[in-house]
């Protein structure tokens, strides 16, 4: 009788991957379906109230007024004003997919380890003969494939709603709100909550205390990052730009910020961050000089009826006017800093949490609970 024929080497991992990606699956199905039908709803809100822009858009475009002299002024007007006009829901679409992250790691994140360490279902799950740090790694593979896989999609949807406002120039795709939900940052921002959740969660080991803490957490790095970090970001590397006296000069000075064809000067596409003066001798003025040397102009200025007389004065007395910018053809650039600087902040908190479930010891978590809960009540 011939031996049986020895098992694959391959065969072993293999199946032990499918059988933790099917354990994972199992425990976490909800979480699963959750996160793909919130995003399919989202999807079909965002398709749904975008078709009135983009007809607007449309009018817009075919009357030339994208063009220094277009072709038919009142379907231009009549487009701007129906922009105009959801300006407010455009501002709501951005605000609720700000959220979206939020959500992500408080409801799912932050109860995927905290509710089996509070119901003991891990002393069951964590020995089923294939170790806890597979398990949980096969948990967070899978749960954070299927993030970015669903917010991919939303992340290009909202790129789409947002285009008729940012052909117009009301808004841009650099500002905070479109820089952080584009189909790089939301997938990146995604993640890293729902990482960050699960890693509070096998910190506190209660289900509640954990998703409290993980909106907070999440929600202030979110205000930090649109008011702090990616004003600071495109600040790296910019260009300058000097502004002609035959191009009108607009009189803000210090931190800008804001798109270039808001403003209607600078190169195409351009995000402007900083504006000032040098004086005759090339000495760069101050904010607060440049606005006093630009008040003082206008005033001398106020009775022509060139628009550019205050840019064509300054010029003639040796002032310059200057513009810091990041370029156009930087946008994508810099979206894969920020999406690479989260990504990688998500697999060192997700290794994190791995180890902390396997070696935190329960007197440690006491400790930790206690310290927790004090700071709670006072």
């Amino acid at each position: 009788v011939s031996a049986p024929a020895a098992k694959s080497t391959h065969d072993v991992p293999s199946s032990q991957l499918r059988r933790m990606l099917n354990v994972a699956w199992i425990q976490h199905r909800t979480a699963f379906i959750a996160m793909i039908a919130l995003g399919i709803g989202i999807s079909i809100v965002l398709l749904f109230t975008g078709q009135g822009e983009h007809a607007a858009i449309v009018s817009y475009i075919q009357a030339g007024c994208t063009s220094a002299h277009p072709l038919d002024v009142t379907k231009c007007l009549g487009a701007e004003e129906a922009l105009n006009g959801d300006d407010y829901g455009l501002t709501v679409v951005l605000m609720g997919i700000g959220v979206f992250p939020v959500l992500i790691g408080m409801f799912i994140g932050a109860p995927l380890l905290s509710r089996e360490f509070e119901s003991g279902t891990f002393r069951f799950a964590w020995t089923q003969g294939m170790g806890r740090v597979r398990l949980l790694s096969s948990k967070l593979f899978l749960l954070g494939t299927v993030t970015v896989l669903v917010t991919i999609p939303v992340g290009l949807l909202i790129a789409w709603w947002c285009t008729p406002f940012n052909i117009v120039g009301y808004t841009s795709q650099w500002q905070a709100g479109q820089f952080d939900t584009s189909a790089i940052t939301l997938p990146a921002w995604t993640l890293l909550a729902l990482v960050l959740g699960v890693c509070v969660g096998t910190l506190t080991r209660r289900v509640l205390a954990a998703m409290a803490i993980s909106a907070a957490v999440i929600a202030a790095l979110d205000l930090s990052v649109f008011q702090w970090l990616d004003s600071r970001l495109l600040t790296l590397g910019t260009r300058v730009y000097q502004v002609a006296a035959n191009q009108r000069w607009f009189g803000q000075f210090g931190s800008l910020h804001q798109s270039a064809s808001a403003i209607e000067f600078g190169p195409k596409g351009s995000w402007l961050v900083n504006a000032w003066l040098t004086s005759a001798g090339g000495h760069r003025l101050s904010p607060a000089q440049s606005s006093v040397v630009f008040s003082h102009a206008a005033n001398l200025t106020y009775k022509s009826t060139n628009i550019n007389a205050v840019g064509i004065w300054l010029t003639q007395h040796h002032y310059q006017y200057w513009v810091s910018y990041q370029p156009a053809s930087r946008y994508w650039m810099f979206q894969a800093i920020e999406g690479g600087g989260l990504l990688l902040l998500s697999l060192l908190l997700g290794v994190f949490a791995v180890l902390a479930a396997k070696r935190i010891t329960p007197s440690y978590v006491i400790k930790f609970q206690g310290y927790l809960s004090r700071f709670l009540h006072h």
